[in-house]
């Protein structure tokens, strides 16, 4: 099964699926950057919204490490509607009783969609990378509210409050290879425009699989973001920027 994004590059993170027992590879993928610091990202000193949320309706340390959804094809149903992140992501187990494939769709608080994949008959376990927030899941008519909660501080964000903003995607030949080595240092010799003050952060779930976000910080607020991917031979190719107008921050390849 494969998710997709219905809305673009979010800027919450990038989204990874791992399906138990169904992906490729059987297995999540570990983190592979050995030489960073395996804690979470240190933050700006000025989190947005998101990483910030807290509920009063239960502790965000009580919350559970998996969020249990079950679907029948009509109704989900999420008896404890609150998760706690992990170094990896945001865990989640559905069982299907519908006897048949569903389709699934999670959304922002307000209803924008934010990514939507289907769970078969046997059900599934999936991590997802987006962050702490209020959301909506449905694997049936009826979506069901649920809250990701972050207590230990895994999740950066990498969301630009900027009011102009720039965004751009790089292209790469079929079979290119990317730097090899520490993403942060990759990071810091692809981009331009840096100041002396200027923090090069990871941005999204410390162990998060597959594409990676590294953030820009500078005086307590984000001015850029870099998408990483996995060139499948143990580099990183740069595939995307997204600045504040103005910061002066270019990357190579753009």
């Amino acid at each position: 099964m494969a998710m997709v994004r219905s809305c673009g590059w979010l800027s919450a993170a990038v989204l990874s699926i791992v399906i138990a027992g169904c992906s490729p590879a059987g297995a999540a993928v570990s983190q592979r950057d050995s030489a960073e610091p395996s804690g979470p990202a240190q933050r700006s000193s000025a989190p947005t919204v998101m990483a910030s949320f807290a509920t009063t309706e239960a502790s965000p340390v009580a919350a559970p490490l998996v969020l249990v959804v079950t679907c029948d094809g009509m109704r989900t149903d999420i008896p404890t509607p609150f998760v706690r992140t992990q170094a990896d992501g945001i865990h989640v187990h559905v069982t299907n009783t519908s006897g048949r494939t569903l389709d699934v769709q999670i959304e922002d608080a307000a209803g924008a969609p934010l990514l939507g994949g289907a769970v078969l008959e046997a059900g599934g376990a999936f991590v997802y990378t987006f962050g702490p927030g209020s959301y909506r899941l449905t694997c049936g008519t009826t979506p069901t509210s649920f809250a990701v909660v972050d207590p230990d501080r895994f999740f950066t964000p990498s969301e630009l409050l900027c009011a102009d903003q720039t965004s751009s995607a790089v292209d790469h030949a079929p079979g290119a290879r990317g730097p090899h080595g520490s993403l942060l240092d990759i990071a810091r010799a692809e981009l331009h425009g840096l100041e002396p003050t200027d923090l090069i952060e990871r941005a999204g779930y410390p162990r998060a699989a597959g594409d990676q976000l590294v953030r820009v910080v500078r005086a307590g607020q984000v001015v850029a973001v870099l998408h990483y991917a996995d060139d499948g031979h143990g580099g990183w190719l740069l595939g995307g920027t997204r600045t504040c107008s103005g910061s002066g921050v270019t990357a190579i390849g753009k």
